[in-house]
């Protein structure tokens, strides 16, 4: 990048660092088997709104940041700043990423991400279809500067207040240095791992003795499941549905489904008393849950899984009909929101639950909990989303269990059938 606006002296510490630079981005690509161009630029992954998102990127030997060799990124503008140095070869690298389905309407695409954990299964790379004007400008920049010998450096340095400084851009290496040789990253190959050290626990068989639990998260939001289906989810410091361990009552976020036809209910937790189940499993996974009942002649299926750099919660629920009749099925989504912390929750849970706003919002079949004001703490809100891509008879419908929100103790033999004060 100084090449564009900054002249430079040979054998002066920034024409040797330009020329090293260059040099490593070369060799680098060479081991690794791609092009070259390594820079800071947007990265094949997006946010919730479809942005690509945009950080650093380098070379292990010249960069200070550790685990630069863990992701490999190209940016076109990365090769391009170095075409008055190699013009040949920048063409040459420009060439092999228009192979690569780099190049389109509006000129070369930002970059290119070969990391593997973002590319799609059985490709080596993938294009981030973006274009940042202020990377574009640097490539117009940089061709005029080859086509006009570099006018733009010429115009910086007449600059009188660059003059005066100018003698510094003639600064050379010192003759006596120590080098040190400092512990170098490794270079490698990027490695393609399949899934044979992807650890998965089955478990058929419910000992209410032993609880087995999982744990999947990200950095804010994590959802912990025993092997009974219940569990909770909490976002930072603050729970999101209500669990306590010495609870009398089943808690978690639950599925119940009902046979029209045969009036029989199943939930999608373990329930020995009254939901006996012709088969019970559950799935422990490093990225998600499972659960897999069998009841009659439907097989339910939910998984649980977590968005990888979001607060995004996601439970989805498959019935398959194993029988020769149609069925009609009823689905109900159940649990008792709380958005609040634990000490909170615990110290006094109907006050909890009395600043908690329900709201259906229109045309989305979305439902947003609020958590009003309290004290210092700003409002938090909860946005539930119900949606299903098979054909679905009648509206969405939610209900509060209002009863129970103050009389819990006293509710509890005659709510037996409800058990939540939320039904979605």
């Amino acid at each position: 990048m100084p090449n564009i606006n900054i002249k430079r002296y040979p054998g002066s510490l920034l024409d040797e660092s330009c020329k090293f630079m260059i040099f490593s981005q070369e060799k680098y690509a060479k081991k690794l088997g791609s092009c070259w161009g390594i820079s800071e630029s947007a990265f094949n992954l997006k946010d919730l709104h479809g942005n690509y998102q945009y950080k650093a990127f380098g070379i292990p030997w010249l960069g200070l940041k550790r685990g630069l060799s863990e992701e490999r990124v190209v940016s076109t503008y990365g090769s391009v700043l170095a075409i008055v140095d190699e013009p040949n070869k920048v063409i040459s690298n420009l060439r092999e990423l228009e192979r690569k389905g780099m190049y389109n309407e509006y000129g070369f695409y930002e970059a290119i991400d070969y990391t593997p954990e973002r590319v799609p299964l059985g490709k080596e790379s993938i294009e981030v279809k973006t274009y940042m004007a202020h990377h574009q400008a640097l490539i117009l920049l940089s061709i005029n500067n080859l086509i006009n010998d570099n006018i733009l450096q010429e115009r910086f340095m007449s600059n009188p207040e660059i003059k005066a400084v100018e003698i510094l851009l003639q600064e050379r290496m010192p003759e006596n240095i120590i080098i040190t040789k400092e512990r170098k990253e490794k270079v490698e190959k990027v490695k393609y791992l399949g899934y044979d050290n992807y650890a998965q626990r089955i478990y058929t068989k419910i000992n209410p003795s032993v609880q087995n639990i999982n744990v999947i998260a990200n950095d804010e939001y994590s959802i912990i499941m025993n092997d009974k289906g219940e569990g909770y989810s909490k976002y930072k410091d603050i729970v999101v549905n209500r669990f306590k361990e010495t609870s009398e009552d089943h808690q978690g976020i639950f599925f119940f489904i009902k046979n029209i036809k045969s009036n029989k209910v199943w939930s999608t937790f373990y329930n020995k008393e009254n939901n006996k189940s012709d088969r019970y499993e559950i799935h422990f996974m490093p990225d998600q849950n499972k659960i897999i009942r069998n009841d009659e002649n439907i097989e339910t299926t939910v998984k649980v899984v977590l968005a990888p750099d979001s607060p995004i919660e996601i439970r989805r629920i498959e019935l398959k009909n194993t029988g020769t009749t149609d069925e009609i099925l009823e689905v109900t989504g159940c649990f008792e929101p709380v958005i609040s912390k634990e000490s909170q929750d615990y110290s006094h849970m109907a006050f909890n639950n009395l600043f908690l706003k329900y709201e259906m919002i229109e045309d989305t079949e979305s439902i947003l909990i609020k958590r009003n004001k309290r004290g210092d703490i700003e409002p938090i809100y909860l946005g539930v989303n119900l949606y299903s891509d098979s054909e679905a008879i009648g509206d969405l419908e939610y209900e509060i269990d209002k009863e129970r929100l103050y009389d819990k103790e006293n509710s509890r033999n005659s709510q037996r059938g409800k058990r939540f004060n939320s039904f979605f």
